[in-house]
């Protein structure tokens, strides 16, 4: 018998994965150098759902964000001798991370208002063990709350487009990559 992350605290998992305090389906993941981890036998397909229901609303909020930033109302540039001055092409890619990481912890800690959270924020902190599918499964509001400053830095500072589209897929795979268990 293995032991489980269970929120009502530890319990044994037989080996069929059934939990026979709860009767729960569990099923086990390991990584190499890491505990067991235990996952609901349906947590992954729970997970990919949400996600899919909500990225359109996602997808929707963001693409508004584009069209407003590609007509022209932000301050992003072409090449890199629009910049402010020369070591700026270098100097934006740590000023865009530190920006957005300060909004995001910032909105992060707005959403666990005891109100935002039941109402927006609860069904991501679901998962007892979060997979990369979990990076995805917001609230579709809450999901685009917490990219805003990715959104919102180029209203207030000078970045280049082609920094912009190569920190946007590096959020991005980052997202999903610090959900892995």
């Amino acid at each position: 018998m293995s032991r489980s992350l269970h929120p009502n605290g530890p319990s044994k998992v037989d080996a069929e994965g059934q939990d026979p305090a709860t009767g729960t389906d569990f099923v086990s993941h390991r990584m190499v150098g890491s505990p067991v981890l235990i996952l609901q036998s349906n947590q992954i397909r729970l997970e990919i759902k949400h996600a899919m229901l909500s990225m359109p609303g996602m997808a929707v909020l963001t693409a508004l964000c584009f069209v407003v930033e590609v007509r022209g109302y932000t301050k992003l540039y072409d090449s890199p001798e629009e910049g402010p001055f020369a070591l700026y092409t270098y100097l934006q890619y740590p000023r865009f991370i530190a920006f957005t990481d300060c909004g995001i912890y910032f909105i992060h800690r707005g959403l666990h208002h005891p109100w935002v959270y039941k109402h927006l924020h609860k069904a991501h902190h679901k998962w007892i063990v979060s997979t990369p599918f979990a990076s995805y499964a917001f609230h579709p509001v809450d999901g685009f709350s917490q990219s805003f400053p990715y959104h919102l830095y180029p209203f207030l500072f000078p970045l280049q487009k082609i920094a912009y589209l190569a920190l946007f897929v590096f959020v991005t795979i980052w997202t999903v990559m610090i959900r892995e268990p």
